[in-house]
């Protein structure tokens, strides 16, 4: 999904995952225009019982594009812009968060 933050382009991809210990989660992903990753957010799942569901990925992929985080994100690329940042950068939320 296109996404534009202060005049620069941004690819927001939403998918399924795994956090390290196996428990599931899903997975925002950030890239520029030359698809170099630039960031991954790992979400809690609302409900861990019955992760991994079309509506909740629908209802996440809504939030990514109005969500808070995105201040998070935008000062990232600030950082890394002056070389502050070491890319990709992950960040970890619950679904509510977002």
């Amino acid at each position: 999904m296109p996404l534009t933050r202060h005049s620069q382009p941004y690819l927001c991809q939403v998918r399924y995952g795994f956090f390290r210990n196996g428990m599931p989660c899903y997975l925002v992903e950030m890239f520029d225009a030359q698809h170099t990753l630039l960031a991954v957010v790992q979400v809690h799942p609302r409900d861990a019982v019955h992760s991994h569901r079309p509506e909740e990925l629908d209802e996440l992929i809504r939030r990514v594009c109005i969500s808070d985080w995105l201040q998070a994100f935008d000062q990232l690329m600030v950082q890394a812009a002056r070389g502050e940042a070491v890319l990709p950068a992950w960040f970890n939320l619950g679904f509510e968060q977002l």
